[in-house]
């Protein structure tokens, strides 16, 4: 009788340990699944952060280009009237100004095509006028090669994304001294 009792002991037992196994390797999937979905979602909310990050940071940007009149218009002036021993730098702010927009770029936090949709037409006649006066390679020269790098990415970036025809320089600088001017003067 013992052996009948001992040979049932051991059948649970192994009934058990089959259960247990199986039940193991359940957790185990389980917990992959788990790990699996919940970077799923933490991937989706890790995107739906960065697409408000960039809506926040074009709409802030958009505000303040619209705000620098004064200094689009100094800098229009600066770079249609700027010859190479000239120590004007009014032209700083804005190139600065776009530079930080090429780095928001490079880094990937907001896309190419909302910000060329944005600053194209400025940022093409500002870097032309720039380039063709020689702005940016004297600034360059003070300050180091790095200087307005960025500047320069979105720039090419645009150019080489909507394949258009450069802008004229000589317009856009004109265009905001024209429109800045009577702007600046009524603000004051």
């Amino acid at each position: 009788m013992s052996n009948h009792y001992s040979w049932l002991a051991s059948w649970i037992e192994a009934v058990g340990a089959i259960i247990g196994a199986v039940g193991t390797g359940a957790a185990f999937f389980a917990a992959l699944w788990a790990i699996k979905h919940g970077r799923e979602q933490s991937h989706t909310a890790l995107e739906q952060s960065r697409v408000a990050v960039a809506a926040d940071l074009v709409f802030r940007a958009d505000e303040k280009f619209g705000r620098m009149r004064k200094e689009r218009q100094e800098a229009a002036e600066c770079l249609l009237a700027f010859k190479n021993n000239s120590e004007d730098d009014r032209a700083d702010e804005v190139m600065d100004f776009f530079d930080t927009v090429g780095l928001l770029i490079r880094r990937k936090i907001l896309d190419e095509e909302t910000a060329w949709s944005l600053f194209y037409w400025w940022a093409v006649g500002y870097w032309e006028a720039a380039q063709k006066c020689d702005y940016v390679e004297k600034k360059r020269g003070e300050y180091g090669e790095a200087t307005w790098e960025d500047f320069e990415v979105l720039y090419n970036a645009g150019v080489n994304r909507t394949k258009v025809q450069k802008v004229s320089q000589t317009a856009v600088c004109r265009r905001d001294v024209r429109w800045c001017r009577p702007l600046v003067a009524a603000a004051q």
